[in-house]
């Protein structure tokens, strides 16, 4: 249809422009108002969206909302401490801070610790571990005071949490079942006792099977009773050797280790003796009357429906 109604335009205009050519400007401007008209029917459409004026706004985005502010719960006052707890609780810190500083080794103390020993005179007896036995596992009858001292309960080998000590049965050289520890009855590379001038005294273990034992009376009871002694070590050395740590030495000599009384097996040890108080008799409660109980009272009456006669019990 458009191009049938150009086309008689054309026509139109033709015509009037050979009839009179001084019109050709009245052609050239309704060719512009014609195609102005029908530019806008063939291109209707746009690529930019509809636009509607009431369109609602877009709601805000989350960071931007405003949260409510949370009223804080208020804080409970804190009780106040005496001052008996507050002196329990600054010594339980700082025995807590000795032990932490004293658990890992020191080479250089320990080195110190035993040419101090040696110097006086004193034999200290030395306790090797591992399967190749160079592990220092502390002194066996070193004065508590030495840091090298089994007996140390503040050590790190005479603590129970000492990665080196015989006590702490969470590590290789404590734990019954481990093959490197003195306790284990089937241990097959027990520690080694040996004097810092290299004398070979033998093994501590409680496996029979292994020879060159280091077997003493102290050493056996050592090895027989070490489940009791590992619930404080330091207290059981000093009231076992009392006599001999009056004077403060250095070591326990090996003499006085072996003096010590040979213990007795477990299973022919007699229970402690109690204290001879005197005994009382035991009271016994007078009960109302009933036939199934125990002929302690003094008489019991049965009605015998023979004779109708009291009847004693015997």
């Amino acid at each position: 249809m458009l191009r049938r109604l150009f086309a008689d335009f054309n026509s139109f205009a033709h015509m009037l422009t050979l009839n009179n050519r001084h019109h050709y400007s009245l052609f050239a401007c309704t060719l512009a108002l014609g195609l102005w008209f029908i530019a806008p029917v063939s291109y209707g459409y746009t690529l930019e969206g509809p636009r509607y004026s009431s369109a609602p706004t877009p709601p805000p985005k989350a960071e931007q909302v405003a949260k409510p502010q949370q009223a804080q719960a208020p804080k409970k006052p804190q009780k106040e401490l005496s001052a008996e707890e507050l002196a329990a609780i600054k010594e339980q810190n700082e025995f807590m801070a000795q032990i932490q500083n004293s658990i890992a080794p020191n080479p250089a103390l320990e080195n110190k610790e035993i040419e101090q020993i040696v110097a006086a005179g004193d034999l200290p007896l030395l306790i090797y571990g591992s399967t190749q036995l160079d592990k220092f596992l502390g002194c066996l009858n070193c004065n508590p005071k030495y840091s090298i001292s089994v007996w140390n309960a503040k050590g790190p080998y005479g603590s129970s949490r000492g990665d080196f000590s015989i006590w702490n049965t969470l590590f290789e050289f404590g734990n019954v079942k481990s093959r490197v520890c003195p306790w284990n009855q089937f241990a097959s590379n027990p520690p080694a006792v040996i004097d810092p001038k290299g004398t070979f005294y033998g093994f501590l273990t409680s496996n029979s099977a292994i020879n060159s034992h280091f077997t003493n009376n102290f050493t056996l009871t050592l090895l027989l009773d070490y489940q009791d002694i590992a619930l404080s070590p330091q207290k059981w050395f000093e009231d076992t050797f009392a006599q001999q740590l009056a004077n403060n030495p250095n070591t326990v000599a090996l003499k006085y280790l072996e003096a010590l009384p040979k213990p007795l097996p477990k299973d022919q040890r007699l229970l402690p003796t109690k204290s001879a108080a005197p005994q009382v008799a035991p009271v016994v409660e007078r009960r109302s009357f009933s036939p199934f109980d125990p002929p302690k009272q003094e008489q019991y009456h049965y009605q015998l429906e023979e004779n109708n006669k009291p009847f004693k019990f015997p």
